[in-house]
């Protein structure tokens, strides 16, 4: 059975990381880092570029980027697509 979701573009820091791609949550879900990290380990960003913020230069893009929920920073929504 297949779970509807709601994708949210999204920038998250995730320590010196910043990851900008579409977040899978299901409808109701408030974007909110403490929110996501009691629901599940682990979220799935997909159509993802990561870049390191540190002097190191560090860019990838990816279909998609498994996050460590409880390690998100700062969550911001950049467009919700239905």
């Amino acid at each position: 059975m297949r779970i509807h979701r709601r994708q949210h573009r999204v920038r998250l820091m995730v320590g010196e990381y910043e990851i900008v791609g579409n977040l899978h949550v299901p409808p109701g879900t408030p974007l909110d880092t403490q929110v996501l990290s009691r629901r599940q380990n682990f979220v799935a960003v997909t159509d993802a570029y990561v870049q390191s913020m540190e002097a190191f230069v560090f860019e990838r893009a990816a279909p998609v980027v498994l996050v460590n929920a409880g390690q998100v920073a700062q969550l911001r929504d950049m467009l919700t697509v239905h």
